[in-house]
């Protein structure tokens, strides 16, 4: 019965991918045309000012024709997080979430990927959000899972 309940939101999946945001997301971030010329980034990324932004985009997008058009992040009220997942699927939906730890004192950026059918089509999928600041003595935690 478990199976028959698994493949049945498969397949819903399939036909309506989605992605969402839980948690303390502020709003998505778009590199638009940008991110393309990044292949090379790292699987995550932090960027907690306009020095590391300039940084970044100085590393990653010295070819982007047009990086005058890139959204103007606020980082006296946001960070901008990152995280790659790679994966092989006929679709795939994914769930993103920053959680707060005030106990454990950790910010923890967690992106979750839910693979529909066994198709060899092959997904790189940048996740990019704006997220509250890091408060002062938390660690800032990425994960990631694949199901």
């Amino acid at each position: 019965m478990g199976s028959t309940l698994f493949f049945g939101a498969c397949k819903q999946q399939c036909s309506n991918p989605y992605t969402i945001n839980t948690g303390a997301i502020h709003s998505d971030y778009e590199f638009n045309t940008c991110f393309y010329f990044s292949n090379s980034l790292d699987s995550t990324a932090a960027i907690l000012n306009q020095n590391e932004f300039n940084s970044f985009r100085d590393r990653y997008l010295k070819n982007c024709p047009d990086t005058a058009a890139l959204p103007v992040v606020d980082f006296s009220r946001h960070i901008l997080l990152g995280i790659n997942t790679q994966l092989t699927a006929c679709n795939v939906s994914f769930e993103r979430n920053i959680t707060l730890d005030t106990m454990k004192k950790e910010y923890r950026y967690h992106v979750k990927a839910i693979r529909c059918g066994p198709c060899g089509t092959k997904f790189r999928e940048p996740h990019w959000v704006l997220g509250p600041l890091l408060p002062p003595g938390y660690t800032l935690v990425f994960s990631k899972e694949i199901r």
